[in-house]
């Protein structure tokens, strides 16, 4: 993983490690309650081929919103 970063929803209390794979996609997966480990039956894949980085997610109301940026591809 290039990026990363790690959400705690403050609405569902569960947390996220969001990944952003070279090149390839983004991708969530759910942690366990002690933030140790990801649940592998609770991952997505997103931005599939669409060279995204530097995730960050904000909720808002019943929303959850996630920003990335285009790699430059210097």
């Amino acid at each position: 993983s290039r990026d990363f970063t790690i959400y705690e929803d403050p609405k569902t209390k569960k947390a996220y490690l969001i990944t952003a794979q070279d090149h390839i996609y983004i991708r969530v997966w759910e942690l366990n309650d002690s933030y140790t480990d990801v649940d592998t039956k609770k991952e997505y894949n997103i931005y599939i081929g669409q060279h995204r980085e530097a995730p960050a997610l904000v909720r808002n109301g019943d929303w959850v919103y996630l920003f990335t940026s285009y790699q430059s591809g210097w």
